[in-house]
């Protein structure tokens, strides 16, 4: 009779025992979630200092980054440098500045430590980079010549140098303005038995009236050439440079007066409406 009573209670502590396990099981990991979730919302920040290897001097503008994400820094005058936001676990940070030799640091952040972690020194080595040997040649411009160059880098005219004029392969000088086109150079066959020699004028036409552009010849007027240029070899010419309109021409190949003679063109037509400046080679 006794046994039999008792066995409902025990059954009872049996089930209430059960229940309390169950209830601590179920605590446990609602507190380890929490736990879980507490950390992963921890927001940690790295501090260090970055110094050259040989010196101990601040690094000043050196990134500190974690590959692969968003998390990067610059290291400030004295070299130092903070990444906010971290969370706890295992970063690989990645050191680096011009002309030093980038250093990776991995670092573990424990859950549950404090908001700043501060880092040992990270010294950066000094990297020498050996670049492949330049070689410049070149020569010395002098005189009259050196003013070309001058005027060239301003643009306002056409310029051709003797390189140039070589790639060209001109037969005569009048040839290699046509080749940079434009239409200022204007030719008239001198007989028809010698069609191939042609009488060319560097200008431009105005309806039917024609304008010969002036010619100089290292830095002086020539006077005689009416815009022909043609009565010097190509090969005797170490630069050409060419001013289509008096707004471009520079004052060197301005004529203040003109001879008499000039007033009217071989063909008709008013001087002087450009410039074809000539400079002659001279001896190495």
């Amino acid at each position: 009779m006794s046994s039999l009573r008792s066995s409902p209670i025990r059954s009872i502590l049996t089930l209430g025992a059960v229940y309390l396990v169950i209830v601590q099981s179920a605590a446990a990991q609602a507190a380890d979630t929490l736990r879980q979730a507490r950390d992963q919302r921890q927001s940690i920040t790295l501090v260090s200092l970055v110094v050259t290897s040989d010196s101990s001097i601040g690094i000043p503008g050196a990134e500190a980054v974690i590959p692969g994400t968003a998390h990067r820094a610059k290291t400030d005058l004295d070299g130092f440098f903070s990444l906010s936001g971290l969370s706890p676990g295992v970063h690989s940070v990645l050191i680096r500045a011009i002309g030093f030799r980038p250093v990776e640091v991995t670092v573990q952040l424990l859950p549950g430590t404090p908001g700043y972690r501060i880092l040992e020194t990270i010294a950066l080595e000094q990297q020498s980079i050996e670049l492949e040997e330049i070689v410049v040649t070149g020569r010395a411009i002098r005189g009259l010549l050196a003013g070309f160059y001058r005027r060239m880098e301003t643009g306002l005219g056409t310029y051709f140098t003797r390189d140039e004029i070589e790639e060209r392969g001109p037969v005569k000088t009048s040839d290699v303005i046509r080749g940079a086109g434009g239409g200022l150079v204007h030719c008239d066959a001198v007989s028809r038995r010698e069609a191939s020699f042609l009488d060319c004028v560097i200008g431009r036409r105005h309806g039917s009236r024609f304008c010969a552009f002036d010619v100089y010849l290292d830095g002086a007027p020539f006077l005689g050439s009416r815009g022909s240029i043609d009565f010097i070899d190509p090969r005797d010419i170490e630069a050409i440079e060419v001013y289509k309109n008096a707004a471009t021409t520079p004052l060197l190949f301005t004529r203040s007066i003109l001879q008499p003679e000039e007033a009217l063109d071989r063909r008709g037509a008013s001087s002087t409406c450009g410039v074809v400046a000539l400079w002659t080679r001279t001896p190495k």
